[in-house]
C-alpha cells in the first residue's frame, strides 16, 4: 500500500511537473512573442536608439539610428558614440552625460550628428543611466530623434516672420489686427504714424477706445460683415487725423488661426485722399473740359490716321450740316473723299503733319451735309498714346466762308477803287479839256468879238461924230451886249453842268425835278417825276450823291437804253431815302451789271456804298433798266 500511495503521489508529481511544464513553454512562447515584438518596435521606432558603456562604447543599436547615422547596425557596434557628433558639439555632449550623473533623471539637448558620408542633421537627444542592483551605473542609454527637417521648417518660419515684419514695419499702407471683439492686436508702424498713437496705446484697445463714435461705429460694422460672411471685402473709410479728415480704402479679410477658434480680422488700408482729391480735381477739369468741348463756338476733332472721327463737338457738327455729333462721325468714315472738295488737300494735310510739329491756319474747301460749300481753317496737332507712338490728329476748325467772301469783296472793292481812281482821273482830264474847250470856243471867242467891236468902236470914234458913225457905234454895241449875253449864258452852263444852284437853293427835290425837266429837254424823251415831299431834308454830302446817281443813270439812258420813257421816282422813309430810275428801253445784260470795267455803275455804287447804302441795277431784255438805290438819312423829312 506505502508503494502504491508513493506510486500514485509520483504520477501526480509528474502530472503536475507536466503541466508545469507545459505552462512555462507557453510563458516561454509568449516571453519570445513579447521579445520579438520589443525588437521589432525596437528596430523599427522612427528614434533611433544607442547603449552605450560606461566609456561611451556603442554596445547596442536599433536599426534607425544606423539609418540615421549611414552604417548597418553591426559597424556601428564597438564605436565610440562621440565620433558621430560634430567637434564645436562635442562640449554638449559632455556637459549633456554630465548633468545625467549629477541629477539622476532624464536630461535632453539638441546638437548636430555628423553621418558617415560627412554630412549633418540636427538631432534632439534623451539620455538616461542604468544602474545594477548594488545602484551602480552599468550603460547609457540615449534617445535619438531627427529634427532637421523641422529645424529647417523654423528657420524658414523666422526668416519668413522677419520678411512679414519688414513688410509690415515698411508698407506704406496702415497694417492692424483685431480679434472677435474688436480689439487690436496688431499694428504696423504707419498705423502709428498716421494716428500719432504708439502700439503700446493701441493693443488691446476698440475703435471705441480711440474713434469718434461715428466713425468706431462704421469701422466695427464694417468689420462684422467680413467676420459674419466669412469673405474679404473693401471699403471706404473716413477717419479724423489731426490735419482733417483723410479716406482711406480698408481691405479687411478674416485670418483663421486653427480648428475650432474664433477668426480674428486683418486689414490693410491705404490712405488715398490725395487720389480722392486728385480724382476730384480731375472730375471737375472733365467737366470743363467736356463744357468747353459742348459748348465752344468753334469746332472740335479727334480723328484717327486713317481718316475716321474719333471725337467732334456739337459746334463742329452744326457747322458741317449734321444732326449730332454722333451723325457725324457715323456718316463720314474718309475724310478724304467724303469732307474736302478737292481730296488732294487730304494728302497735303498729311504732308505738313509730317514735316511739322503742327499745322495752324490750313484752309480748304469742304462739304457739308446738303452738298454745299464752306471754307474752313483748321489748327491741328498730333494725337499720341501713353507710348508716345501717333494713333491720329486733333486740332479746331473756324468756319472762314465769311471771311473768305469778305476778302473777296474787299479784292473786288480795291479792284473797283483802282478803276475809280483811273476813271476818276481820265474824268477830271476829260472835264478839263471839255471846260477848257468851252472857254475857248464859247468865252474866247466871246471875248474875242468884244475886243474886234471895242476896236472899231475906237476907228469910228476917230473918224468924227457924224449921223452916220453914231449909228455904227449903237449897232457895235447891240452886238457886244447880244454877245455878251450869249457869254454870261455859256458860264452859267458850265457852273450848272459843274453842280446845278438849284441843289444847293432849293433843295434835293427841286434838283430832281430840274434835272428830269432838263433830262427831258435836252433829249427829246418822256420823263416823269414822282416825289413823296415837297422837300426833303438831309446833309449835302447825301443830298449830291442821290443827284449825282440820278444824273448817271439818266446818262447811261441816253447812251445806252434807246428808251422812250423815263420815271423818276423820289421815296422819303422815315430811316431811309429811295430813289428810283426806271426806264422802257432795250434793259441792261447781267454781264454788264457785274462788269467792273462799267465805270458809270462802277461810281454809283461807290457813292451809295460811302454812306452806307445799298444799290440795285436790273435789267428785262426788251422791257428796260431799273436803277433803285437806298441811302440811310441822317435828318428826318420836313
Amino acid at each position: 500500500k506505502d508503494v502504491q500511495r508513493l506510486v500514485h503521489e509520483l504520477q501526480v508529481h509528474q502530472i503536475e511537473l507536466e503541466m508545469q511544464n507545459d505552462e512555462l513553454r507557453r510563458t516561454q512562447l509568449e516571453l519570445e512573442a513579447a521579445r520579438d515584438r520589443y525588437m521589432d518596435l525596437y528596430d523599427f521606432s522612427p528614434v533611433g536608439h544607442l547603449t552605450m558603456d560606461t566609456h561611451g562604447t556603442i554596445v547596442e543599436a536599433n536599426l534607425r539610428i544606423g539609418t540615421m547615422l549611414g552604417l548597418p547596425r553591426k559597424e556601428l557596434i564597438g564605436q565610440s558614440v562621440a565620433r558621430f557628433f560634430a567637434s564645436e558639439d562635442q562640449d554638449i555632449v559632455h556637459r549633456h552625460y554630465q548633468e545625467v550623473l549629477r541629477t539622476g533623471t532624464p536630461q535632453t539637448c539638441e546638437l548636430h550628428l555628423r553621418k558617415n558620408v560627412g554630412t549633418y542633421s540636427c538631432v534632439f537627444l534623451k539620455s538616461h543611466a542604468v544602474h545594477d542592483d548594488t545602484g551602480h551605473m552599468t550603460h547609457w542609454r540615449t534617445a535619438f530623434l531627427d529634427i532637421t527637417e523641422r529645424k529647417v521648417a523654423e528657420e524658414e518660419l523666422r526668416k519668413s516672420e522677419m520678411r512679414l515684419q519688414a513688410i509690415l514695419e515698411n508698407s506704406p499702407g496702415m497694417v492692424f489686427l483685431k480679434d472677435g471683439e474688436g480689439h487690436y492686436l496688431l499694428v504696423n508702424r504707419q498705423f502709428e504714424r498716421a494716428f500719432h498713437m504708439s502700439r503700446e496705446q493701441v493693443v488691446g484697445k476698440t475703435d471705441e477706445d480711440i474713434f469718434m463714435p461715428e466713425q468706431a461705429a462704421m469701422f466695427r460694422a464694417n468689420d462684422l460683415k467680413v467676420l459674419q460672411t466669412g469673405v474679404a471685402l473693401e471699403f471706404e473709410e473716413v477717419s479724423l487725423h489731426n490735419d482733417g479728415p483723410h479716406t482711406c480704402l480698408v481691405s479687411k479679410f478674416p485670418l483663421y488661426v486653427g480648428y475650432g477658434k474664433s477668426a480674428i480680422l486683418c486689414g490693410i488700408a491705404t490712405d488715398i485722399t490725395q487720389r480722392k482729391q486728385m480724382e476730384e480735381s480731375l472730375r471737375q477739369s472733365e467737366e470743363r473740359y467736356r463744357s468747353i468741348f459742348e459748348n465752344a463756338s468753334e469746332g472740335i476733332f479727334q480723328t484717327t490716321l486713317d481718316g475716321k472721327y474719333v471725337a467732334v463737338n456739337p459746334a463742329l457738327a452744326r457747322m458741317y450740316g449734321y444732326d449730332s455729333p454722333d451723325d457725324m462721325i457715323a456718316t463720314i468714315t474718309d475724310i478724304a473723299s467724303q469732307l474736302y472738295v478737292d481730296p488732294g488737300r487730304r494728302d497735303e494735310f498729311i504732308r505738313l503733319m509730317r514735316s511739322q510739329e503742327e499745322v495752324t491756319g490750313f484752309e480748304a474747301l469742304v462739304y457739308r451735309k446738303d452738298g454745299s460749300f464752306i471754307w474752313i481753317s483748321e489748327n491741328v496737332r498730333p494725337r499720341c498714346d501713353q507710348a508716345g507712338v501717333l494713333i491720329g490728329y486733333e486740332g479746331t476748325v473756324e468756319n472762314i466762308t465769311e471771311r473768305k467772301l469778305a476778302n473777296e469783296r474787299l479784292r473786288a472793292t480795291l479792284e473797283e477803287v483802282r478803276m475809280l481812281s483811273g476813271r476818276l482821273a481820265t474824268a477830271q482830264e476829260e472835264e478839263r479839256t471839255r471846260i477848257a474847250r468851252e472857254l475857248h470856243d464859247e468865252l474866247g471867242v466871246g471875248l474875242t468879238c468884244l475886243k474886234i467891236d471895242l476896236s472899231r468902236l475906237y476907228a469910228i470914234e476917230s473918224e468924227g461924230a457924224g449921223a452916220g458913225a453914231r449909228r455904227k457905234v449903237e449897232d457895235k454895241i447891240r452886238a457886244m451886249i447880244e454877245q455878251i449875253d450869249t457869254t454870261i449864258a455859256s458860264v452859267q452852263r458850265l457852273v450848272t453842268e459843274l453842280r446845278p444852284a438849284v441843289l444847293d437853293d432849293l433843295g434835293l427835290v427841286a434838283a430832281i425835278e430840274w434835272q428830269c425837266q432838263d433830262f427831258q429837254k435836252r433829249t427829246g424823251i418822256p420823263c416823269t417825276c414822282v416825289t413823296s415831299a415837297d422837300d426833303i431834308a438831309m446833309e449835302r454830302e447825301r443830298a449830291t450823291a442821290i443827284f449825282r446817281i440820278c444824273q448817271e443813270a439818266l446818262t447811261n439812258t441816253v447812251r445806252h437804253a434807246k428808251a422812250t420813257a423815263v420815271t423818276i421816282k423820289l421815296e422819303s422813309r422815315s430811316e431811309s431815302l429811295r430813289l428810283v430810275v426806271a426806264d422802257n428801253g432795250v434793259g441792261i445784260p447781267d454781264t454788264k451789271v457785274s462788269n467792273y470795267q462799267s465805270l458809270g455803275l462802277l461810281g454809283m455804287r461807290e457813292r451809295v456804298a460811302l454812306f452806307g447804302g445799298e444799290i440795285t441795277i436790273e435789267g428785262n431784255p426788251g422791257n428796260g433798266t431799273t436803277v433803285t438805290a437806298c441811302l440811310p438819312r441822317c435828318l428826318s423829312s420836313s
